[in-house]
């Protein structure tokens, strides 16, 4: 009922023609919100930027689980990942290995910025989990890993996001 209920808002709201943003304490509400998206915009790209890969097709018996906010999201979009720090094995088969950017890898080497940024198309949903960031940075989230993006290098990146790209929530 829930993923109705965001996926119905959702779509209104973007009759408004308004630039969207949402804000929640469970990611789950991502994957109403990207469908609502993906139908306005074809072609749509998906920039996930987390610290969990969140491919799960069900989770504890459910398919709108936090768990797997991006797995519709890699089936109906393009998806890139980036800061991926934490998957569990049975994500691998949904995983696609050239569109997902680990944190260890990017770890002082900036042209994972560039590459990741060249495999989007034009039009970018961008989904921003805080655990992308480094606990040190955001220690209060839920499930918090280790060896996560610093903060100017997240800014750094999310502005040639936005000067490459359009960027439409």
């Amino acid at each position: 009922k829930v993923y109705e209920r965001v996926k119905a808002r959702t779509t209104e709201l973007l009759g408004s023609g308004k630039f969207l943003t949402f804000f929640g304490g469970e990611h789950s509400i991502s994957i109403g919100i990207i469908d609502a998206f993906a139908r306005q915009h074809p072609g749509l790209s998906v920039l996930q930027l987390d610290a969990h890969a969140d491919l799960r097709p069900s989770y504890l018996g459910s398919e709108f689980n936090h768990a797997c906010a991006m797995h519709r999201a890699s089936r109906e979009c393009q998806l890139v990942q980036v800061g991926i720090r934490s998957m569990d094995v049975s994500e691998e088969e949904w995983l696609d290995r050239d569109k997902c950017f680990f944190a260890h890898e990017m770890a002082g080497n900036e042209h994972w910025m560039d590459r990741s940024i060249s495999l989007l198309g034009d039009q970018v949903y961008l989904s921003i989990d805080l655990d992308v960031l480094d606990p040190a940075i955001m220690p209060a989230t839920g499930t918090p890993e280790p060896g996560g993006m610093d903060w100017y290098p997240l800014l750094t990146y999310l502005g040639k996001v936005f000067e490459k790209k359009n960027v439409v929530g």
